[in-house]
C-alpha cells in the first residue's frame, strides 16, 4: 500500500510489448465498486483519473489466508496534454498480496 491508500500494480504482456498497469484507490471493500483515484500505464505516463472521467475496481474475491484476490476494474483517464486511454474490462485473479488488512 501507498502512503496515499491502497495500490495495485498488474503487470500483462504480449509476445511484443509488456504492459504494467498501476492502480489506486481507497480502501477497497469486498464486492463493492470502489473508484479508482488514478492510474499509470508502463510506469512512464501518470493518468488522471477527472471529475468527467468513468473508473471502477472490484475485489471479488479474496483469501485471507494464502493471501490472493482477485477483481475487475475499469477506467478511462487523460495524460496531460490530451493523451487519452481507456481500460474498459480488466480482470486480475488470484494475485498475491502483502499487506491488506480486511476491514
Amino acid at each position: 500500500w501507498t502512503q496515499s491508500g491502497p495500490s495495485l500494480s498488474i503487470r500483462a504482456w504480449n509476445p511484443t510489448k509488456a504492459i504494467s498497469v498501476g492502480l489506486f484507490f481507497k480502501y477497497p471493500v469486498l464486492n463493492q465498486p470502489q473508484v479508482l483515484t488514478s492510474a499509470s500505464l508502463d510506469d512512464n505516463d501518470n493518468y488522471i483519473i477527472e471529475s468527467g472521467d468513468t473508473s471502477s475496481i472490484t475485489i471479488t474475491a479474496l483469501d485471507t489466508t494464502r493471501k490472493l484476490m482477485s477483481g475487475t476494474f475499469f477506467f478511462h483517464a487523460t495524460a496531460p496534454p490530451s493523451n487519452h486511454i481507456s481500460v474498459d474490462s480488466g480482470v486480475f485473479s488470484n494475485i498475491r498480496y502483502q499487506g491488506y488488512q480486511h476491514k
